[in-house]
């Protein structure tokens, strides 16, 4: 086809590589191969393409360098290389033949070297786009030539930037674009950048920046501002709404600052995104919002503001944005009542509605109903009270409803079994008083199921096993009677099942068997009978099993899962025996006296996902009264050894909230010592993480030649007596640095999750994460470790956010598109200041 001009070949299942006789086609204009999975190398011979106007081969997997030839083709306007793997330098001189080129993207590759200083002589650019890549050392001053450039994207690179905004940017008169983040920048921003009076997308996220001048208001033809995630400080300036009426979106999430949001925030009318989300802003959210027409996301979460009136006028308001779709004003100081008056109807196109911990007295509004599109509605950790209203069952989309930790009364809505597109109900820490209905069964795509907490009694209904997909279930704590319904076994998804701390009587139903996917069991403190069933040593899965303080009678199974289950499983049931490894075994005679006290950490690997805790071994002291001082006993004293062995006995039974669970014991002819259960908290998870990114970080940076981890997982990671963690390496090489990078991100979701990526849970397609990825952000608590969420500490799953958006970014399929090193090691760093500067 010699006169063939447009080739268009995108959005295909094309692979193998690119043919280089592609290049007979001498009058081709535009060559478009984006989004197939095309591999090798950019043929040399697409320079001979001496007409081509258009080379679009973005989202591929090409690598390799970039041929020198087609840096030669004179008529060359657009180049899009963004998404492949393309590795090498840019050519000094790049730009001397291509007079005519206005698009340059190698977005997401693994280029390295310097910027071309030649940058200028494409003097027609307007798109110049190297984020994502490993460019280093300073950016060209001669990219303040570019006289016509529009877009320039410098992210995540590493520039050297470690200072303030380079001043020759300000000279780019025409910029409408600016995308610096991720370049670890300092300081203030300048009053210069109120230059750029031509710009609509300002993007300065993820630095060091301190200090917003006001000049950065004057930018009247600004349509997006982010400066999230820096450091800075002082106050929204109060007519920032009429120096920035073209404003669409702000992004100022993650920062320092104080004082209130102005009522001037109205004169910005074209706003459709607002986040302030985690600053420090006080006062009343301001009625004036609901004056913003197209807004279509507001996000206050994590500020101190507070309310001014009993009456949520503001809320009100903000029925009068038709389009609002997202709202997050969980975690502030926010009081009052929820007003039954809101014309709620009017924003039907809001969806998701975050008000959690808060101090919101009153009831729900009944008008609720009147969202017909919401998906998610929490209200967790407020001061409601009253009955759930029969409202919420006519919210036809509704995926999750969260109204956990109120003081919520009466019955459970029977009719909430008719919004068959609930995922998630959450209702557990309230007082609601009613028997499970049978309706409950109508919610077969519910995945997890918490009423824990509450006052709930009747039999459980025999309909509970139509919830095929649930995958967790917490009725626990509870007044619950009756027996176990033998259609539990048809939950062969549920993997967390707890029933404790109600009146269950009967015996454990032999179709608890079926439930193959079961990790947690949890019966304790009921009145079950008879028999363990023996075929529960089927489940494979089951790796915490709690029976204690129920009148179960007979022989403990033994294979299986059984096999790992020591006596702390059973405590309490007077009438059971079993294997003798279930038993405390006596302590022996001890000679040696102890004179001071030892603490100890296991000395071998630990996993921090499946196991996570830490295995302590303290020594156990014996203290008696004398002269009203408590003393370390000899052990030589006669009496000593038997009262280390009637401690031993002593602890096997005792279980409370507040005292450490004892795991075993542990006895040689130097000391003695119980070994305690002790779970690894959010800070001490975050600073095992810090230690092995500094680990890693030096190994890839601090050494001559870089080395390759190649094998980074939890269990290579060893912990010493002051929890500072130590990496194991593996082997040095050519293998790409990006491996142990993917490997961090997934360490984290392992850490913070608690589920390995070969976890039974990941099937049919689902992996770890893309799992992580479908909840990120609006639905993290559900997939976070359930020991790191304490009611008391309202930003955890905040924080944890910006933990799994590391992981994510760490973890991407692309290698180009994953971040380096040291950015994954800046990122839990300042999430560890910003959320636990105390220690």
């Amino acid at each position: 086809m010699p006169n063939l001009q447009h080739l268009l070949l995108d959005n295909c299942s094309f692979t193998g590589s690119i043919p280089p006789s592609l290049s007979n086609i001498s009058k081709l204009e535009t060559l478009d191969l984006t989004y197939n999975s095309l591999e090798g190398m950019i043929p040399v011979e697409i320079g001979n393409l001496g007409s081509l106007k258009t080379l679009k081969l973005r989202g591929n997997k090409l690598s390799g360098t970039i041929p020198a030839s087609i840096f030669n083709v004179l008529t060359l306007e657009k180049v899009d290389f963004t998404y492949n793997s393309l590795s090498g330098n840019l050519p000094a001189s790049m730009c001397r033949n291509l007079p005519s080129l206005k698009y340059f993207s190698v977005y997401s590759n693994q280029l390295y070297g310097q910027i071309p200083s030649t940058i200028d002589e494409c003097s027609q650019h307007q798109i110049l786009q190297l984020e994502f890549n490993q460019f280093n050392g300073p950016v060209p001053k001669q990219i303040g030539n570019l006289s016509r450039l529009v877009y320039l994207y410098l992210g995540v690179l590493d520039l050297g930037l470690n200072g303030p905004i380079p001043s020759f940017i300000y000279n780019i008169s025409t910029l409408q674009w600016l995308d610096l983040a991720g370049n670890n920048l300092t300081g203030e921003i300048p009053s210069e950048i109120g230059n750029l009076l031509n710009q609509e997308i300002l993007d300065l996220q993820t630095n060091y920046l301190t200090y917003t001048p006001a000049t950065i208001f004057n930018i009247s033809t600004l349509k997006n501002l982010s400066l999230r995630e820096n450091h800075i400080t002082g106050s929204l300036p109060s007519t920032m709404g009429q120096q920035l009426p073209s404003l669409e979106q702000i992004f100022l999430g993650s920062n320092n600052l104080i004082g209130s949001i102005q009522d001037s925030i109205s004169n910005a009318s074209s706003l459709t995104i607002l986040t302030l989300v985690s600053n420090k802003l006080t006062g009343r959210i301001p009625n004036s919002l609901g004056e913003l027409k197209s807004l279509d996301s507001l996000n206050l979460a994590g500020n101190e503001f507070t309310s001014l009136s009993s009456e949520m006028s503001f809320l009100t308001s903000l029925t009068n944005c038709r389009r609002l779709r997202i709202v997050w004003m969980n975690s502030n100081s926010l009081s009052g009542y929820l007003p039954d008056s809101i014309e709620i109807g009017n924003i039907t196109n809001l969806s998701f509605l975050y008000m959690d911990n808060n101090e919101f007295t009153g009831s729900v509004p009944f008008t609720i109903e009147g969202l017909k599109n919401l998906q998610v509605l929490s209200l967790m950790g407020n001061k409601l009270s009253g009955p759930i209203p029969d409202g919420i069952c006519h919210l036809p989309n509704l995926g999750e409803l969260t109204l956990s930790k109120n003081k919520l009364y009466g019955p459970l809505p029977a009719c909430l079994g008719k919004v068959t597109s609930l995922r998630y109900l959450n209702l557990d820490s309230n007082e609601l008083n009613s028997s499970i209905s049978p309706t409950i069964g109508g919610l077969k795509d519910l995945l997890k199921f918490n009423l824990f907490s509450n006052f709930l009694s009747g039999p459980l209904p025999q309909e509970i096993g139509n919830l095929k997909a649930v995958i967790s279930m917490d009725l626990s704590m509870n007044e619950l009677s009756g027996s176990i319904p033998s259609t539990i076994g048809g939950l062969s998804n549920l993997i967390n099942l707890s029933l404790a701390q109600n009146r269950l009587q009967g015996h454990i139903p032999d179709s608890v068997s079926k439930m193959l996917s079961l990790e947690r069991l949890d019966l304790s403190h009921n009145n079950f009978t008879g028999l363990i069933p023996k075929s529960m040593e089927a489940l494979q899965y089951l790796h915490y099993l709690n029976l204690s303080f129920n009148k179960l009678t007979g022989e403990i199974p033994n294979e299986g899962p059984f096999a790992h289950f020591n006596y702390q499983s059973f405590i309490s049931n007077n009438a059971l025996c079993g294997p003798c490894q279930l038993q405390v075994p006596p302590c022996p005679p001890h000679h040696h006296h102890i004179s001071k006290q030892k603490a100890f950490l296991c000395a071998s690997p630990i996993s921090l996902v499946v196991v996570s805790t830490i295995v302590a071994l303290i020594i156990s002291f014996f203290l008696i009264k004398h002269r009203r001082k408590n003393k370390v006993f000899n052990l030589q004293i006669e009496g000593a050894f038997k009262s280390f062995d009637t401690e031993c006995e002593i602890l096997r039974s005792l279980r409370h909230r507040n005292l450490a669970k004892v795991i075993s014991s542990y006895s040689n002819i130097d000391f003695r010592a119980l070994v305690l259960d002790r779970q690894l908290n959010l800070s001490q998870r975050l600073s095992i993480m810090i230690d092995v990114a500094f680990a890693i970080e030096y190994l890839y940076h601090g050494y001559a030649t870089p080395v390759v981890h190649c094998d980074l997982k939890p269990s290579n990671v060893l912990l010493n007596d002051a929890m500072v963690s130590h990496v194991k390496y593996g082997s040095e090489g050519l293998v790409s640095t990006k491996c142990d990078v993917y490997s961090f991100g997934i360490m984290l979701m392992e850490t913070f999750t608690r589920k390995r990526p070969t976890d039974d849970l990941f099937t049919a397609g689902l992996s770890l994460r893309g799992w992580i990825y479908d909840t990120y952000p609006h639905s993290l608590s559900h997939v976070l470790d359930a020991t790191l969420l304490n009611p008391y500490e309202d930003k955890t799953v905040e924080c944890v956010s910006l933990i799994m958006k590391l992981a994510l970014d760490c973890s991407s399929e692309l290698p180009g598109e994953r971040i380096n090193m040291k950015d994954a090691l800046a990122t839990p760093r300042k999430t560890r200041k910003q959320f636990f500067s105390h220690l």
